[in-house]
């Protein structure tokens, strides 16, 4: 029943009279009013409904909070490289010279070699291409153990030119073996033929190698030296201004760059993937099952850069824990003089 039928029937009369009539016109006009006013609401709200919930949405999405950084730059347009920020360059300290590069490196050898003795490291490197050079430790009294092979075939070689002759076939035998094999024998044989340490002394002074002591007698094996003196003696195969002519360099390094896979440990550590080194190791156990001295002299190519390196080390425990080191240690080196 619609709501005119239920007014009707509310107001059914045999014969309504005027006032009756009124009233019942006045509500069915009041109805169709109601009728058209929820129409309109229901347009209104249907209109804005797409629009509040969108707002909604909005604020419902978390937004980001702009950096408080007042050195915030705008990103570029598309096309237009940013123009970085230039760095601060810190004011250096009145009176005081600016050394930060010598200072981190020293620092890594100290904490690597704590826990020896005094005097147990003397490590040096110097790039051919930049001309930097980096030292630290003792400057004398390391144990060469068999990196003297490279000094002992340079002084036979010097004393050859002197003469003007030339190695024997025994002699180009025993070098090779001295060198690639680190076989002492060959080595004791050579230090005979070139005199022993007075002589290998007398070469040295020519060659420029500094804190060098040769073994007395028979001990070669004992000769004290520096890493400096080491990367002299590298240095000698590599310029152009040494007294070693270029055949006698050439030979030597070509042996020192064929020392057998077991013996390619030390300096090498640290050269560029897929590159080629010359090396001579040592190592000596100088009391029983302890106190090693292990060495390693080196011509590497490290990030693009011709570097020799000597790292020198005794009063190891193990010959392993003294490789490890010398292998850190030539790290160090390589960074500090790295381009």
């Amino acid at each position: 029943m619609t709501e005119l039928g239920l007014l009707r029937t509310l107001f059914r009369v045999q014969e309504p009279d005027s006032v009756r009539r009124r009233v019942f016109y006045g509500i069915v006009a009041f109805l169709a009013a109601l009728v058209l006013v929820d129409a309109a609401v229901f347009e209104v709200v249907r209109a804005a409904l797409p629009e509040v919930l969108a707002r909604r949405v909005v604020a419902a999405t978390p937004q980001a909070t702009p950096s408080a950084a007042p050195t915030s730059r705008a990103a570029p347009p598309i096309g237009v490289a940013a123009t970085p920020t230039p760095a601060r360059t810190p004011t250096p300290t009145a009176g005081t010279p600016s050394t930060p590069s010598a200072a981190a490196p020293a620092g890594q050898i100290a904490a690597l070699s704590s826990g020896l003795p005094a005097d147990s490291v003397s490590v040096a490197a110097r790039n051919l291409n930049t001309g930097s050079t980096f030292t630290y430790g003792s400057s004398g009294g390391q144990i060469t153990a068999s990196v003297v092979k490279v000094d002992i075939l340079e002084t036979l070689l010097l004393q050859l030119q002197t003469s003007g002759g030339g190695l024997s076939d025994d002699q180009q035998t025993e070098a090779t073996s001295m060198i690639e094999d680190s076989d002492d024998d060959a080595a004791s044989d050579l230090w005979e033929d070139i005199g022993g340490g007075s002589a290998m002394a007398a070469a040295n002074q020519q060659l420029g190698v500094p804190c060098t002591v040769p073994g007395s007698g028979a001990d070669w094996g004992l000769t004290t030296t520096c890493a400096q003196g080491q990367v002299q003696i590298l240095d000698q195969l590599e310029a152009g201004s040494s007294p070693l002519d270029p055949d006698s360099r050439a030979y030597i390094l070509n042996l020192m760059e064929n020392v057998t896979p077991d013996q390619a440990w030390g300096v090498p550590a640290v050269a560029d993937a897929g590159t080629g080194f010359a090396v001579k190791n040592g190592w000596l156990n100088m009391n029983g099952d302890s106190d090693w001295a292990i060495t390693s002299d080196g011509i590497v190519t490290y990030q693009g850069q011709t570097l020799l390196i000597a790292a020198l080390t005794q009063n190891n425990d193990t010959m392993s824990d003294g490789v490890a080191l010398v292998q850190q240690l030539a790290q160090v080196a390589a960074q500090s003089v790295a381009p």
